[in-house]
């Protein structure tokens, strides 16, 4: 996936969105969800902050309303900063150590010069905004929630 994809889907979403009815939107309103009345093709937009907050539109498969409300679908865009980002730092490359990671309940090894496991550094450095967040939603096919989790 390309950010080229997502620039592209922004311009498209504009006149798409004409074609589209609106048949849900989200408590925080960042995301809606569409139907295609000629087709049936169901569409959600959502904003990608990292292209200056725009909207734009892409195919997601039926859902119940009430279960979309509760949790939209997984933003393509949110993948492909969260895969980039995380590919950049894990290129470092971590060596192990010796020692067993200092989180309760982790029988990992650490990071060579760290008292946790590679695992818990990133969730540290997400936590301080370091390193971009765990895509939030309902996972669907193309987008496999198994071919976005690191092998650590």
């Amino acid at each position: 996936m390309l950010r080229k994809v997502i620039s592209n889907r922004i311009k498209e979403s504009k006149d798409l969105k004409k074609k589209l009815k609106e048949i849900a939107k989200s408590e925080d309103k960042e995301h809606q969800l569409w139907v295609c009345e000629s087709c049936g093709q169901t569409w959600q937009s959502s904003r990608a902050w990292n292209w200056g907050n725009d909207l734009y539109l892409f195919k997601v498969p039926p859902v119940f309303l009430d279960e979309w409300l509760k949790q939209p679908y997984v933003q393509p865009d949110e993948l492909l900063i969260y895969v980039g980002g995380l590919s950049e730092f894990l290129k470092q490359g971590f060596e192990k150590g010796e020692e067993k990671c200092k989180k309760d309940g982790c029988a990992d090894k650490t990071i060579k010069g760290l008292a946790i496991c590679l695992k818990h550094h990133i969730e540290s450095l997400q936590k301080v905004r370091l390193l971009p967040q765990e895509p939030v939603g309902r996972w669907f096919k193309p987008y496999i929630e198994e071919n976005f989790k690191p092998n650590l």
